[in-house]
């Protein structure tokens, strides 16, 4: 049986009730691949250079070549494509248009605190309904194309990914 695992990975409880992200389990952040900055990755490819290839390789020499050649031209990769997941904690289904209707629902709550007239408050509600209601489509988009795509091995993660 193993043993647990050190206090400091533990890290604080979490707020949001993600206890897998508290845990140490969380993935990494993934290259959104889609955005990737071609031009950018062109001309930083230009000036890529490699090791030469061993002469006479042998498996481990020809392994070991591999891994920093692979190794060189992911980091490359990656370095010219935004993250898809900031931070552990952020929801796959997220995406720079909500971002926005938050923006914009915030902005419109502070108008309203400040200058509680009738215009403010329909800027608000209305605000307040397109930001919710284009949640919970993406929500919505995000479960069935998660479900779409699910085999029957990655179905079982559908009650771990319900965010």
């Amino acid at each position: 049986m193993g043993h647990p695992p050190p206090l400091h990975w533990l890290g604080p409880p979490s707020m949001c009730g993600n206890a897998k992200a508290t845990r140490g389990y969380a993935t990494p952040p993934t290259p959104h691949w889609a955005l990737l900055d071609l031009p950018a990755v062109g001309k930083a490819l230009d000036t890529f250079t490699t090791l030469p290839c061993p002469a006479r390789p042998t498996p481990n020499s020809l392994s070991r070549w591999f891994d920093i050649f692979s190794t060189r031209l992911t980091s490359l990769l990656t370095s010219h494509a935004p993250s898809k997941r900031p931070c552990p904690r952020s929801k796959p289904w997220w995406s720079p248009r909500l971002s926005s209707l938050r923006r914009e629902y915030h902005r419109f709550a502070r108008l309203s605190r400040l200058d509680p007239s009738p215009l403010n408050w329909s800027n608000v509600k209305s605000s307040r309904r397109t930001y919710f209601k284009a949640i919970a489509s993406a929500k919505k988009a995000h479960w069935s194309d998660f479900l779409s795509s699910a085999t029957q091995r990655s179905v079982w993660t559908a009650v771990t990914n319900r965010d």
